[in-house]
C-alpha cells in the first residue's frame, strides 16, 4: 500500500507539532567506485549445481576507482571476482583481503547486491560460490554497478574491455545510481591506461566540476549511463538479453474480483469519512493531513476504475479505507484522552488491539492453504508479507504506548508532552488493523486463479534464503553508509541515530523489526512446513525492495539535511531513468507470467498503482520505486518457482 508509509510520516509530523484541543556530499567518502578490468581463466562459469552458464572466464579482475576523503586523493584498487559451481546448491560469497579491514562492510554488501541483481536480470541459478578478493583497502557502495558487470561477465561468459572504467551504485532493476567524489576519482586515473569512464546519468556537473571536460583534459572520455544494459554493452560490445516491456492486462475473472474489492473498500472509506463529523472539530483539523492523504487515495482509486485499471484501483481503494479508518480511530482515541483522561485513554487503546485477533485468524487460514499454482503462491507470499508488516507496526505501537504509560505514571513525562507523544504509536495500532484487512483481501482476490504449477523440483528454502541474504546486505550497507556516518558527524551512538531515522521513515522501523517477527511466525507455522518458506519469501521480497530503496533514498540519490532527513534529489535524471526502467522491467516480468498462463493480479496492481504515484512529489517517486521493485522481484521469484526463470531472456 504505497501511501501507508507517507501516512505514518504525517502522523509523526502531527506528533512533533502536538495535538492542541545530506545530503550525499556530507557523508565521509571512502574508497569506492569505478574500474579497469582484465579477464583471467577459461573454465566454465556456473550459477549453481547445473551448467546453464556458458563457457567463459571463471574469474574477472577489476580495478575499482576510489576517492579517499581523508587524503583528498583518488586512485585504483584491485579486485578479483570468481565463480564456481556450488556442490550443495547454496549461494555463498567468500571474501579475501590482504590488509586488516581491507574490505569494508559497505563494499561487502555491494558485492552481495551485485550478485543478486545480476542473477535476477539473467535468470541464472540462485546458487554458486563467488569469491571476492581485494588487494589494498576499499569500502563504499559506489562500485556496485561495476561489480554487477563483473558478475554478469562470469554468468554470460563474456570478457570486459580493460580500458573502460566506471563508478555508480546498482539498483534492483538494473539502473545505475548517483555517487560522490567523481572529479577526484577521475583525477586519480592518470597514467592508468583508461580510455573511457562511465558515470551515472545526470552527474556530468558533479561537485561543481564539468567532469566531461575534466576527462578530456586528462585524456579520458567520460560518458553518462543510466542502466546496466548500457554499461554491459560498453564493457563487452554485446547486448545483455532483456525481455521486452509491456502494458499488462487482467483476465475477466481477476478484473471482476478486484473491482468488487475496490468498491467494498471505497464504501468503507466513505463510511469512515462520514463518521468524522462526530469528532471534535479541533481534532479533525489536526488530522487534516491524514484525511487529505485518504481522500487522495480514494480519488486515485475512482479515477483508475474509470480507466479500467482495476488492479491499481484495488490497491488505492484499500489505502484510502485504511488511512481514513485509522485517522477516525485516532481521532476517537484522542477525544477520549481530552474528555475522559489519561487512564481511560490507555485502557481503551491498549485493551482494544483489534489487529491481534485478526492477525492470528489470518495466519491460521494461511498456514493451512496449499498453493498449487504460481497465482496461489503469489498471494500467499504477499499476504504473509503484508500481515508481517501489520504485526510489526502494531508491536512497535504497543511497546511505545506501554513505555509512555509508565513514564506518565512515574512522572517523567508531563501531560502536555504525552499528548503529542501518543499520536504515532496510536496510529500504528490502528493502521495495523487495516493492514491485516488488506492482507486478507489480497488472499481473497488472488487465490484459485489461473496459474502454471509450482515446480516440484524448486527448493523454496534456497529461494527464500537467496533474497533474505540480499535484503540483509542492503540493510547492512544502509546502516554503515548512512546511519553510522551521521552518528559520527552528530556525536551520537548508532542506535540513537537509527532511532531518529526510524522516526523519519517507517520502512526503517519495519526493516529493524521484521526479521525477528518472521522467525516467530515460522515457529508458529512450524519450521518444517512448506508454508513457513512462503512466509520467509514474503518477508524477503518485501524487505529486499524496501532496503534497496533506503540506500537509494538516503545515500545514492536523496539529498539530506544535516539531520539526515530527505529534502531533495541529487539527480532528477537518474530518478527518472530508474522509474522508467523499473516500469519496463516489471511490465516485462508480468508479460513472462502471462505468457505462462499465470494470473499476476498483485504485480499488475503494483504496475498500475506505481504509475500514478510516480507523478507525485519526490517522496511519492521514491515510494513508486519501492512498489515497482517489490512487484518486479515478486514476479521474478514466481518465474523461478515455476521453472521458467530464463523465459524471455535468451
Amino acid at each position: 500500500m504505497r501511501r501507508i508509509a507517507g501516512a505514518l510520516s504525517v502522523a509523526a509530523l502531527l506528533a512533533v507539532a502536538g495535538c492542541s484541543s545530506g545530503n550525499g556530499d556530507s557523508k565521509p567518502a571512502t574508497t569506492d567506485g569505478a574500474t579497469t578490468t582484465t579477464v583471467e581463466g577459461t573454465d566454465t562459469a556456473a550459477g549453481g549445481t547445473d551448467s546453464t552458464a556458458p563457457a567463459g572466464p571463471s574469474s574477472v579482475v577489476i580495478r575499482p576507482m576510489y576517492y579517499d576523503e581523508s587524503t583528498g586523493q583518488g586512485g585504483l584498487a584491485k579486485f578479483t571476482m570468481s565463480l564456481r559451481p556450488s556442490p550443495d546448491g547454496a549461494l555463498r560469497v567468500d571474501f579475501s583481503e590482504d590488509e586488516v579491514g581491507g574490505m569494508g562492510d559497505q563494499y561487502r554488501a555491494s558485492v552481495w547486491n551485485a550478485v543478486t541483481v545480476a542473477t535476477l536480470l539473467t535468470g541464472k541459478p540462485l546458487s554458486g560460490e563467488y569469491r571476492a578478493e581485494i588487494s589494498g583497502v576499499i569500502d563504499g557502495p559506489s562500485a556496485g554497478a561495476l561489480t554487477t558487470v563483473a558478475v554478469l561477465a562470469l554468468l554470460q561468459g563474456t570478457t570486459l574491455d580493460e580500458t573502460v572504467t566506471m563508478t555508480g551504485t546498482i539498483n534492483p532493476d538494473g539502473t545505475v545510481g548517483p555517487v560522490g567524489g567523481i572529479p577526484e576519482k577521475v583525477r586519480g586515473l592518470a597514467d592508468q591506461g583508461i580510455k573511457t569512464v562511465l558515470i551515472p546519468v545526470g552527474q556530468r556537473n558533479s561537485d561543481g566540476v564539468d567532469v566531461v571536460q575534466l576527462g578530456k583534459d586528462n585524456g579520458v572520455d567520460i560518458r553518462e549511463v543510466a542502466t546496466i544494459y548500457e554499461v554491459y554493452e560498453a564493457f563487452t560490445g554485446q547486448q545483455l538479453p532483456q525481455a521486452p516491456g509491456s502494458t499488462p492486462q487482467l483476465d475477466n475473472t481477476t478484473y471482476q474480483r478486484l473491482n468488487a474489492q475496490a468498491n467494498s473498500a471505497l464504501a468503507e472509506f466513505d463510511e469512515a469519512m462520514g463518521k468524522m463529523n462526530a469528532i471534535d472539530p479541533a481534532i479533525v483539523t489536526e488530522l487534516g493531513s491524514l484525511l487529505e492523504q485518504a481522500q487522495e487515495a480514494a480519488t486515485s482509486a475512482r479515477n483508475l476504475q474509470q480507466q479500467g485499471l482495476q488492479a491499481g484501483a484495488f490497491s488505492d481503494a484499500y489505502e484510502a479505507a485504511a488511512v481514513a479508518q485509522s485517522a477516525l480511530a485516532l481521532g476517537e482515541n484522542l477525544q477520549v484522552l481530552f474528555t475522559q483522561g489519561v487512564d481511560a485513554y490507555f485502557s481503551r487503546v491498549l485493551a482494544g488491539q483489534s489487529h491481534r485477533d485478526k492477525t492470528i485468524a489470518l495466519f491460521d487460514t494461511l498456514k493451512t492453504f496449499n498453493p498449487k499454482t504460481l497465482a496461489d503462491a503469489s498471494v500467499l507470499m504477499s499476504a504473509y508479507g503484508t500481515a508481517l508488516d501489520a504485526y510489526t507496526v502494531a508491536q512497535s505501537g504497543i511497546d511505545q504506548l506501554t513505555s509512555l504509560q509508565s513514564a506518565f505514571l512515574d512522572g517523567s513525562i508531563e501531560l502536555t508532552d504525552l499528548v503529542g507523544a501518543v499520536v504515532v504509536p496510536t496510529f500504528y495500532l490502528e493502521i495495523a488493523s487495516s493492514l491485516v484487512d488488506y492482507a486478507g483481501a489480497i488472499f481473497d482476490v488472488g487465490r484459485d486463479l489461473e496459474g502454471a504449477p509450482v515446480s516440484s523440483s524448486v527448493d523454496l528454502e534456497a529461494v527464500a534464503e537467496f533474497f533474505r541474504k540480499a535484503s540483509d546486505a542492503n540493510f547492512a550497507s544502509f546502516r554503515t553508509t548512512v546511519v553510522k556516518s551521521y552518528a559520527d558527524q552528530l556525536g551520537v551512538s548508532e542506535n540513537v541515530m537509527m532511532g531518529r531515522f526510524a522516526d523519519y521513515d517507517i520502512n526503517i522501523a519495519l526493516s529493524l523489526s521484521a526479521r525477528n517477527t518472521v522467525e516467530a511466525l515460522v515457529d508458529y507455522i512450524g519450521e518444517g512446513e512448506t508454508n513457513a518458506q512462503y512466509a520467509r519469501l514474503g518477508f524477503a521480497i518485501t524487505n529486499y525492495a524496501r532496503n534497496a530503496n533506503l540506500l537509494n533514498k538516503f545515500y545514492s540519490n536523496g539529498q539530506l539535511d544535516e539531520n539526515g532527513q530527505v529534502v531533495g534529489v541529487r539527480s532528477t535524471a537518474a530518478l527518472t531513468a530508474s522509474l522508467d526502467l523499473a516500469k519496463d522491467q516489471l511490465g516485462a516480468a508480468i508479460g513472462v507470467l502471462l505468457n505462462q498462463d499465470t494470473a499476476a493480479a498483485l504485480q499488475v496492481a503494483g504496475f498500475e498503482s506505481a504509475g500514478v504515484e510516480r507523478e507525485g512529489s519526490t517522496d511519492d517517486k521514491f515510494n513508486a520505486l519501492t512498489t515497482y521493485w517489490e512487484s518486479f522481484v515478486a514476479a521474478r521469484v514466481l518465474a523461478y518457482l515455476g521453472g521458467f526463470e530464463s523465459a524471455g531472456l535468451s
